[in-house]
């Protein structure tokens, strides 16, 4: 029965299923080799956040973590309405910064870059509240999240001067 089991199998593995496995396991080592985020806090002690090339990293990663903040909260509470907000707001400081970089730039090719990185980042966070609210039952226990959006919610207070 098992000798049966492995030959039928054999064949079911023909060039093409080879090809593919091979494929995917080319490409799982090439993303396993992949830039990760760097927690918040360690990029601000590198970083000099009065530098606007710092300053629109800090605000596309405050943003993109806010953004996908959003998803694991309903629309009209609380929690999903300063997340919009928080998102909002920080994608705009990220368009002042690379105004600021680049003053001779198309605003809304600026604007395009920008929000393709929040997209890319948002999808890195969610990827990561995913994987631990899976893993743990709670988005950001044990990780560098929540610092990051204590250190993101205590710089918008900074900047708009509500502390």
């Amino acid at each position: 029965m098992g000798l049966q089991i492995t030959k039928e199998l054999g064949k079911l593995i023909n060039m093409k299923t080879k090809t593919y496995l091979t494929f995917l396991l080319s490409v799982f080592a090439i993303n396993s080799f992949s830039a990760e985020l760097t927690p918040l806090s360690k990029y601000m002690n590198e970083a000099d956040p009065n530098d606007s090339t710092s300053l629109e990293i800090i605000a596309k990663r405050c943003s993109a973590t806010m953004l996908a903040m959003t998803n694991f909260s309903r629309e009209g509470d609380e929690v999903f309405k300063r997340a919009t907000e928080n998102s909002a707001a920080w994608l705009t400081i990220a368009i002042k910064a690379r105004a600021a970089k680049y003053p001779n730039d198309d605003p809304e090719e600026s604007l395009e870059n920008i929000t393709l990185s929040i997209i890319n980042i948002a999808k890195e966070v969610n990827k990561l509240f995913t994987n631990n609210q899976d893993l743990t039952g709670n988005l950001f226990a044990d990780t560098f999240l929540e610092d990051d959006i204590n250190i993101c919610g205590s710089a918008m207070k900074t900047l708009s001067g509500s502390e």
